[in-house]
């Protein structure tokens, strides 16, 4: 499953690679010096190249790198606005004609570079990339064939071909900017490692793949790269893994089509390519689409300056509040953290649970006499939800942001940015972050987790686990207080308020993908010392949910044979968990149905392919419980299981073929045709 526990989500660790003392020195030594050719294909569409060529200059940092456009038109008017864009050499323009063809182009101006990143003119870069630091990944990691700038986190649907695009499960991160996995575990736009959307390589890779083409795959740039495409998947047991950025920095802006080779989707647009081509005076404006999350690298919203209202965001929106207990060995770093993120910053307010320790006077000199800071001390030891309380009925902004006491905002411009995407996206109420995370204080190694980040799908995951890095979080104080804030009976008091929320707005809750949040276990923590509580308290607020949605009793074991299938021992109790899985898939589509149709048409595909795998892995635990329980009964789980599957989509039989042949070739029962009935 892609869309679940945090708990089972892989983590992705920083640790450096090995690597020789004599290739550290190399690429020290010549980080500063790498030059990138980048190469950007153009037809018919001076507008959007300017905004490609623009952001470009802007965007790409790091290294130097210089330009190449080839172009073509058979429209003298057009012909005329590229004319213009010659002139303001931005980048060395070469026309693709008779004389001179798109292939003999190619070879003159992809072959002797050492690193060439592709573009295509629809796309707009709108945050900078550190060209540096992906070529020294490149330089450093010898299996990763190429970074994909096009991909990130949020990219879980193919657009171009109408199909759900799941991040690969097994990420790792490779440095603070990009994350990597393996391809052969990869699907749709995330196993397609040739692309001329924002791909960099190593040059002599792509001179290699140039030399095993012939003219006519070069003639044209979607024959290139569907061309390109073969000969690099020759390379993977060379190069097994690929990397992208770990936040979107770049999308494709697909409302118009100037080729005819392939038919893809293009969104509708207002404008027309001819009178797109011919806007003055106006450009894609940078700052509203970074405000944005796409689910797709092909996107259809034209945002232009002229047409977008600038949101001003207003100072002093924001209240943090920090439940804290004997946290003195931790508490300065999270208040200097918290108090560095500017004028967005209102209050800080520290709740001081009964602490027996300095907590209070080493989190009054962190604050160097900052007036923002705020200690509200409760006089006996009431739990972390009663502190989170205490602190939302003292918050007089109309945003409540959280952080624990042992954990650190790893970017002064936290708050700006979830700030900027609450206020572009008015009915999202709490907005989590990516998150780093240590297993102790004292561990340098940092791990990612993968989370869902659209709405719909975050509402889904929460089902299963609490998909929400609690101290990231930026809510609007109304929805908190609407819901009657944090319940003070248990230790999931952030995953019940989730649960209670989305009751009220399925689509109250998101998350973005840059890890913004350093969370440093302490011994002390409540979630390191209370897990197992944690867990069995998640447990129930999880069954409550289900009973209220489906509006009947929920059996706790089936609950959590749902969860967690691998730990439940009764065939029998499966088999109610995967009833109990589809009818919360009927109840939660038919309640979005009204949603964005565009978004809801993409997470109901997504939805319906984790449900093929949860049914799956139910499957899975039946089969290997086989041994504890009837022939009967695990032939019936499985034959309905198998029923789920096939009427949903013939394609998951692979997933439950596997299930079984694991089943057959572990079973521990002694008759062999009672495994081949099963």
């Amino acid at each position: 499953s892609f869309l679940g526990s945090q708990e089972a989500t892989p983590t992705l660790s920083t640790t450096k690679p090995k690597e020789s003392p004599q290739q550290a020195k190399t690429v020290d030594a010549t980080h500063s010096e790498q030059h990138v050719r980048v190469l950007i294909f153009s037809k018919d569409r001076p507008f959007q190249l300017r905004n490609c060529l623009e952001s470009c200059h802007e965007c790409l940092k790091g290294c130097t790198f210089d330009i190449v456009v080839l172009w073509k038109t058979e429209d003298a008017e057009i012909e005329g606005r590229y004319h213009e864009l010659i002139a303001e050499k931005k980048a060395k323009f070469e026309r693709e004609n008779q004389t001179k063809t798109l292939s003999t182009l190619i070879r003159e101006h992809c072959l002797g570079h050492e690193w060439l990143l592709f573009c295509v003119d629809d796309l707009f870069w709108y945050r900078t990339v550190d060209l540096g630091n992906c070529v020294k990944a490149l330089n450093q990691n010898v299996d990763l064939m190429c970074i994909q700038l096009k991909l990130n986190p949020h990219i879980c649907w193919s657009h171009t071909a109408s199909l759900p695009s799941p991040p690969p499960a097994s990420l790792r991160l490779l440095n603070t900017n990009l994350l990597s996995w393996p391809l052969h575990q990869a699907k749709a736009d995330w196993a397609y490692p040739w692309d001329l959307c924002g791909g960099l390589y190593r040059g002599n890779d792509v001179e290699s793949i140039i030399n095993n083409l012939d003219n006519y795959a070069l003639s044209h740039p979607n024959r290139f790269e569907v061309a390109g495409l073969k000969e690099i998947k020759k390379l993977i047991s060379k190069y097994p893994r690929s990397a992208c950025p770990i936040e979107p920095v770049l999308s494709v802006l697909t409302i118009n089509r100037v080729q005819d080779i392939f038919s893809a989707p293009i969104y509708t647009c207002d404008f027309t390519l001819k009178k797109l081509n011919f806007l003055k005076n106006t450009s894609l404006d940078a700052r509203e689409y970074r405000c944005r999350r796409y689910s797709s690298v092909h996107i259809g919203e034209l945002l232009l300056l002229t047409q977008t209202e600038k949101t001003k965001m207003d100072t002093s929106l924001v209240t943090f509040v920090v439940p804290a207990r004997n946290a003195e060995r931790t508490i300065s770093a999270c208040v200097k953290s918290i108090l560095r993120q500017g004028t967005h910053l209102a209050e800080l307010i520290i709740i001081d649970d009964a602490s027996t320790d300095n907590t209070i006077q080493v989190a009054t000199e962190a604050a160097d006499n900052d007036s923002r800071l705020r200690i509200l001390q409760l006089t006996t030891h009431s739990g972390i939800a009663a502190a989170l309380n205490a602190g939302l009925k003292a918050t007089k902004t109309p945003y409540f942001a959280r952080l624990d006491a042992d954990d650190i905002c790893l970017a002064d411009d936290r708050l700006s940015r979830q700030l900027a995407f609450l206020q572009a996206h008015p009915q999202i109420q709490v907005l989590g972050t990516g998150t780093l995370a240590s297993r102790h204080l004292d561990d340098t190694t940092k791990t990612y987790a993968l989370r869902p980040c659209q709405p719909l799908l975050v509402a889904w995951g929460l089902h299963f686990s609490c998909c929400i890095a609690h101290p990231s979080v930026l809510c609007r104080t109304q929805a908190l207080q609407n819901v009657g804030g944090y319940p003070e009976s248990n230790y999931a008091e952030d995953y019940e308020l989730w649960l209670k929320l989305t009751d009220m707005q399925p689509l109250a809750i998101a998350n973005i993908s840059e890890p913004l949040v350093w969370l440093r276990k302490s011994s002390s923590s409540v979630s390191a010392s209370n897990r197992d509580i944690q867990r069995q308290n998640a447990d129930t607020a999880a069954v409550a949910a289900f009973g209220r949605r489906l509006k009947r009793e929920i059996e706790k074991d089936v609950a959590i044979a749902l969860r967690r299938p691998e730990a439940c021992a009764s065939v029998t109790t499966l088999k109610s968990a995967a009833q109990l899985l589809l009818q919360l898939e009927h109840h939660f589509l038919a309640k979005n149905a009204q949603s964005d149709e565009e978004e809801y048409t993409r997470a109901r595909h997504l939805i319906k392919a984790d449900v093929n795998a949860r049914l799956a892995a139910i499957t899975l635990a039946a089969a290997r419980n086989s041994s504890s329980s009837s022939n009967e009964d695990v032939s019936q789980v499985v034959t309905d299981c198998a029923t789920f599957l096939t009427d949903r989509d013939p394609g998951a039989m692979s997933t439950f073929l596997g299930a079984i042949c694991y089943s057959t070739n572990h079973s521990s029962r002694t008759s062999g045709q009672a495994r081949c009935t099963t």
